[in-house]
């Protein structure tokens, strides 16, 4: 049985944070579904913030261990480790995602004091997850939803890369390049207020020969490539620390000994220089 976070108020912590930690276990035999909710809710916001962080990640431990019960006592159930990472594996990543990861304002909706407990709750080494969903992640999103998502988990992630296992960081990595690879030229850039004009120049080959010479015609209209979408100063800060050198450095550091990682942190670097 896993944990998940689902944020489901989206005014943040200006009005008050409300956060859900839910269980779910799924039962083998008669596809029977026991679904196992947390308590609930803190409340906090920034003038007025909760007398007790810790209750922030309090959950249901009565229902927990009865859902352990119906597990254990289902006919003909799978060992617990074969189906411990089916909850992140639902195919409902959109719904689960999007609140967390794609929204600019989502690292400053936590309230501080409840932050390193969320992040300590991530499920770092079950990562490798993501990799069915990357495809679907990546031909789904907007192409500003894809600056915040990896703007996002790198925010998360990146601090923690020594408790993400081999298979998790080279997963991780894959997902980053293929949501990389997904994004239009030059949206990693920095900002620029204009563009300045080139001067072009005529030339004239002093040769002889009677080679043919190019021609050039006029268009009435050509496909403009789609506009690079404005992004708020906050996540463009996010945004510069994932091609900062100490970040690549980190990934150097950390896929050392991982073959299989190092692999895929040369996908992730090519793909992270073609944006």
């Amino acid at each position: 049985m896993r944990r998940r976070w689902d944020m489901v108020k989206p005014d943040g912590a200006r009005r008050g944070s409300t956060f859900v930690l839910s269980g779910i276990a799924r039962v083998w035999g008669e596809l029977v579904s026991a679904h196992t909710t947390s308590l609930l809710l803190v409340r906090s916001t920034s003038r007025h913030p909760h007398p007790q962080p810790t209750a922030f990640l309090r959950i249901d431990e009565a229902r927990i261990r009865a859902t352990r019960r119906v597990i254990r006592q289902t006919p003909h159930f799978p060992h617990h480790g074969a189906t411990r990472h089916f909850p992140l594996a639902l195919p409902v990543h959109q719904s689960h995602i999007r609140p967390h990861f794609y929204h600019s304002a989502s690292p400053k909706r936590i309230p501080l004091f409840s932050l390193s407990h969320f992040i300590s709750r991530i499920p770092f080494s079950d990562l490798y997850v993501l990799e069915q969903f990357s495809a679907t992640i990546a031909s789904s999103t907007s192409t500003e939803d894809k600056v915040h998502l990896v703007a996002n988990l790198h925010m998360f992630i990146a601090p923690h890369y020594s408790k993400l296992g081999g298979r998790s960081l080279s997963i991780y990595l894959r997902f980053l390049a293929n949501i990389l690879n997904a994004l239009p030229v030059s949206v990693f850039d920095p900002p620029r207020e204009h563009i300045p004009k080139v001067a072009h120049f005529e030339y004239h080959s002093d040769s002889d020969d009677d080679e043919p010479r190019p021609r050039v015609s006029l268009v009435s209209s050509f496909n403009k490539p789609q506009p690079l979408p404005k992004l708020d100063s906050k996540t463009l800060t996010r945004r510069n620390k994932v091609v900062a050198p100490a970040h690549i450095d980190s990934l150097i550091t950390s896929t050392r000994s991982n073959p299989d990682a190092r692999k895929e942190l040369v996908a992730f670097l090519s793909a992270l220089t073609a944006v």
